[in-house]
């Protein structure tokens, strides 16, 4: 099955979803950090080709610490953004020792402004000139709190040991996600459940946090 017929199949499912659940679904084309030119023109070009409105933007991720080429990408990107699409990217999932070509790119992007939110980034904590875009930009931050403690090796036991409690602390955007509902086994609500009991949040603040994440969303 090529690209095109695969991501249309995505949509029709989506359709499907939308008329039976009453959801909203939305899809986010995946941008390799590995990709060749030829990939990253081949991606963007399916993204901005979308008539039906599901296709809102593209997800920058790759295996760490892997030779990419950021010229290669910041390019596709460029592109992106100035035909509206929205960027999410994987940034800072690992420490700078594991992963020293995603921070080199994590640099890149953010002084470009070349994503508009932040997927996982936790261990942006630990390099504060980092932080400093991410809250002087403003761009929300997707927390996982099983998903985190299982990249982080056990690291992470609680969302208080997470980048979550330093951005919620400022009142910085965030978003909380179950990331991989099948391979980590859990649901949105149960990461609502452990932000709320690790952090010791109440009903309303629960609720503002659910109704940023609305917000955050790309349409």
């Amino acid at each position: 099955m090529d690209a095109g017929k695969y991501i249309r199949t995505i949509i029709d499912v989506f359709r499907e979803s939308e008329r039976q659940f009453n959801i909203q679904c939305r899809l986010l084309l995946s941008l390799g950090t590995f990709a060749s030119p030829a990939q990253c023109d081949r991606v963007v070009k399916l993204a901005l080709n979308d008539s039906t409105g599901f296709i809102t933007g593209l997800d920058v991720s790759g295996p760490p610490n892997q030779n990419m080429s950021v010229p290669t990408l910041v390019n596709a990107l460029k592109v992106a953004k100035e035909n509206k699409l929205k960027v999410s990217a994987h940034l800072c999932e690992l420490d700078g020792t594991q992963d020293r070509h995603g921070y080199a790119l994590a640099e890149v992007l953010l002084e470009q402004s070349l994503v508009d939110r932040i997927a996982h980034g936790t261990h942006l904590w630990s390099h504060p000139a980092l932080v400093d875009k991410v809250v002087q930009k403003k761009l929300p931050v997707e927390v996982c709190p099983t998903s985190n403690y299982h990249t982080s090796n056990g690291k992470f036991k609680s969302c208080m040991d997470l980048h979550f409690s330093d951005f919620y602390a400022i009142g910085h955007p965030l978003a909380v996600s179950c990331d991989d509902r099948g391979l980590f086994r859990t649901s949105l609500s149960d990461e609502y459940l452990k932000v709320a009991s690790d952090c010791a949040l109440d009903r309303s603040e629960i609720e503002v946090l659910t109704q940023s994440a609305f917000k955050y969303a790309f349409r």
